[in-house]
């Protein structure tokens, strides 16, 4: 939204300074082409300020196109500069000490996100293999209360088989 007017602007002074300047400074040769060619309502229409008594010898038409000239360059480096500030403040900070800044305060922040994933990671490592260790621990307790008790089961059975 702010741009539309800026560009606008930068339109209407360069187009018009320049245009206007080289149409005041051509102004008595497009006058005289015309006026030999012999066609009074193109002529006419052409320039109707030179009706005018003070414009008919190009008193005022060819030093206000020059004028128009010498300032071109100057408006049009002003609407560009107003468009380059502009665009910088609507991109990002201004000075290199502020830029310096922002990254060193993205660059901590990516160093504390990324830390506190690997606390994370680390404590679901730990956290997983202490639950498998006592799952494992579990089943071996379990293996060794059936091994003790088929073992005394076979014992007896052995016992019971050999008393004849």
């Amino acid at each position: 939204m702010l741009k539309l007017p800026v560009a606008a602007a930068g339109y209407l002074v360069a187009g018009w300074t320049w245009l206007g300047g080289v149409s005041g400074v051509t102004y008595p040769l497009r006058s005289a082409i015309l006026e030999q060619t012999h066609l009074p309502a193109v002529a006419a229409a052409a320039h109707p300020i030179g009706t005018l008594p003070i414009l008919e010898g190009n008193l005022l038409v060819v030093p206000l196109g020059a004028a128009l000239l010498l300032a071109a360059p100057w408006l049009t480096r002003a609407v560009v500069g107003l468009d380059q500030v502009l665009i910088t403040r609507m991109i990002g900070p201004v000075s290199l000490t502020e830029r310096v800044r922002e990254l060193e305060q993205k660059r901590a922040h990516a160093v504390d996100d990324s830390a506190a994933r690997l606390r994370r990671i680390e404590r679901d490592l730990h956290d997983g293999a202490q639950a498998q260790i006592i799952a494992v621990a579990m089943k071996l307790s379990l293996a060794r209360e059936d091994l003790s008790s088929t073992a005394g089961a076979t014992n007896e059975s052995e016992a019971a088989c050999s008393a004849p």
